[in-house]
């Protein structure tokens, strides 16, 4: 009976937490709302450049990196479902309250959809994946792309809820300025971050119904259960032992991760990998519209996108759990790179079928975006353990803010990132250097037939 209610709450725990994901990947809408944003400024005329949108990713992504380890250090003392209280209030908080900073100007606008929008979904983002991983130790990648893929599907729904609200009759840009100018469209923008917030509370009080910590005493008892022999509490699972990897118990500290060399390889790594990301979460629309004027299919681009990152997280999870990360993160790197190089000549490649290309190159550059954000947190547990996870992944984490501070300032200090070729050449050019790193982290749990993939001296112990 222990055992049924135990499975019982280990699912609703992993549902629960997909939710909760789920209304923190309204994050990514960002790049559907860019170009209203925008528009409404120079329409009331508060003009700013194109790319300063994105410091509305870049300021989020910070205050997500910042509140994670809070959020990671409260869920151990206080539990999973206060972190999701706060996280939530915060979240949706600062969505609604952008309908009135949205008038005031776009420092106002920051504050709100960026500051308190990034701190929101950090404070409860790795405390999610950490209360349910808890429930499945031996399918901890598949989990995590579970869980992580609830955020690549808050865009399914929260962009056909903007597009809709804003633009239901798809109404075109301007053919000359390329811009939105029309009264009642513009007029609609400020009022559908108060329709958001109210629906993202609604989905969120779901979601912490859902939610529970697993007991210390439940941990023992399936520990027992799975492993009968005492001396060999710390082995890993048998699909772990049979492709011939390496156990490890580690277990580091906060502090203890700033000594090893994996921590900073990583970090460069999810640094370069930041600025991809963040140009592609808030452009990819701006980018579009230069070329397709059809407001209703980047709408729906977005959506399908979203699609693809959502199940190619769980995609991404389920191979983690059979070579762990290393090799697909080159692989994805590599594709990464190739995609981006090509991505701002799509107009010379397809011509009048540009709405065709357009669309597999997004889907695609979305489907690798899914694979580093479920190997960032998979490799942060595989190299420094679980226990401190929810912790160390935070630390790990604000490499995406660097990344993405680092593209915004080059997008307004230098003139030449204003262009697209430039800016995608950028992108593309940190995916080869992050491909040139991965290499050199020692993967415990990747199988030894991939030997290509280990550049550094093996230890034996």
């Amino acid at each position: 009976m222990c055992s049924r209610i135990s499975n019982y709450h280990s699912v609703l725990c992993v549902i629960g937490g997909i939710i909760i994901q789920c209304t923190y990947g309204y994050f990514y809408t960002i790049g559907n709302m860019a170009p209203y944003i925008l528009d409404y400024f120079q329409y009331h005329n508060k003009s700013i450049y194109d790319n300063s949108i994105m410091w509305l990713t870049s300021v989020a992504l910070g205050m997500e990196a910042l509140a994670m380890p809070i959020g990671g250090a409260l869920y151990r003392k206080l539990g999973i479902r206060a972190v999701v209280i706060i996280s939530s209030l915060i979240h949706s908080g600062g969505i609604t309250l952008s309908y009135y900073t949205l008038k005031l100007g776009f420092i106002p606008l920051l504050i709100t959809y960026g500051v308190m929008q990034g701190f929101g979904f950090g404070f409860g983002y790795s405390a999610t994946i950490a209360a349910s991983i808890a429930w499945f130790q031996n399918n901890r990648g598949l989990i995590v792309g579970l869980i992580v893929g609830g955020f690549g599907a808050g865009p399914i729904i929260f962009t056909s809820i903007q597009t809709t609200y804003i633009n239901p009759n798809n109404i075109k840009i301007d053919d000359k300025t390329k811009r939105f100018v029309d009264a009642d469209l513009l007029n609609r923008v400020p009022s559908v971050f108060l329709l958001i917030g109210g629906v993202l509370l609604v989905i969120q009080i779901t979601g912490l119904y859902l939610m529970r910590d697993k007991q210390k005493k439940a941990i023992v008892l399936l520990t027992n259960h799975d492993f009968k022999d005492p001396d060999k509490s710390h082995e890993f699972p048998p699909v772990i032992k049979s492709l011939g990897c390496e156990a490890s118990s580690v277990n580091l500290r906060p502090l203890e991760l700033l000594k090893q060399k994996e921590f900073y390889f990583l970090w460069i790594i999810i640094f370069c990998a930041g600025i991809p990301l963040t140009s592609l979460a808030t452009l990819f629309k701006l980018f579009g519209k230069t070329h397709i004027n059809d407001d209703r299919f980047l709408a729906i681009m977005g959506v399908v996108a979203a699609v693809f990152n959502s199940v190619g997280r769980a995609f991404w999870g389920a191979i983690s759990d059979r070579i762990s990360f290393k090799v697909p993160l080159c692989i994805i790197f590599l594709c990464w790179s190739l995609l981006l190089t090509s991505f701002p000549h799509l107009p010379l490649i397809f011509g009048p079928q540009i709405k065709v290309g357009f669309g597999i190159w997004l889907c695609g550059l979305y489907l690798l975006i899914s694979g580093v954000l479920v190997y960032a947190p998979t490799a942060t547990e595989t190299l420094f353990g679980p226990i401190n996870m929810a912790v160390n992944y935070g630390l790990v984490f604000n490499a995406f803010v660097f990344g993405g501070l680092f593209v915004s300032l080059l997008s307004i200090l230098i003139p030449q990132f204003h262009e697209w070729d430039n800016l995608f050449y950028l992108c593309a050019a940190m995916c080869i250097l992050a491909l040139l790193i991965v290499p050199w982290i020692h993967d415990r749990k990747m199988p030894k037939y991939f030997s290509l993939f280990r550049f550094y001296r093996q230890s034996h112990s």
